[in-house]
């Protein structure tokens, strides 16, 4: 079988490749529609829309660090 991952040792684990629909969606996305107060339960899987809610991630008036 040729090496999908011409960079990767042969000896370095085992690594599968999967081919993957692509996501209608990018984090850009996501992100500005968290700042705009818009619903992202459909993009991301729930415990990932709950870390963003819970830590103010991408809010617009979240102030720097």
């Amino acid at each position: 079988m040729k090496n999908p991952l011409p960079g990767l040792r042969p000896d370095a684990g085992r690594v599968r490749v999967l081919s993957l629909p692509a996501m209608p969606h990018s984090a850009t996305d996501v992100r500005r529609r968290v700042a705009a107060g818009q619903p992202i339960g459909h993009l991301v899987p729930a415990p990932v829309a709950g870390y963003i809610a819970d830590h103010h991630l991408y809010q617009a008036n979240q102030a720097p660090t």
